[in-house]
């Protein structure tokens, strides 16, 4: 023991054990975690839901006249958009599909 108290000090905690880990309360602060996220989470998504129906309930009633009014000039790009889109999904999981399980193209 040297003269100096906090040398010692210092010096019986450089040799004290490393505390050892409880993986299982690990495991339930980090489930606990997860699951107030998830509970956050769909608390944002029902509040979108109905935040976005109500301006919807609000709109519709004026929109739809002027919607049915343009929609037989609309009605080709919206079926040439469509099959577009599908194109591209198509093309999109047949790459995941090869990539998964190694065919080449």
């Amino acid at each position: 023991m040297s003269d100096d108290p906090l040398k010692d000090l210092l010096m019986a905690d450089a040799n004290a054990a490393v505390p050892a880990r409880d993986l299982s309360f690990v495991t339930e602060v980090m489930k606990r975690a997860a699951q107030r996220r998830l509970i956050e989470g769909l608390a944002w998504v029902a509040l979108s839901f109905v935040c976005v129906t109500a301006v919807l309930f609000a709109l519709m009633p004026h929109l739809t006249p002027v919607l049915t009014g343009i929609a037989p000039a609309f009605q080709p790009v919206v079926i040439v958009l469509t099959i577009v889109g599908l194109v591209f999904v198509a093309l999109d999981q047949g790459q995941r599909y090869v990539k998964a399980y190694g065919f080449g193209l």
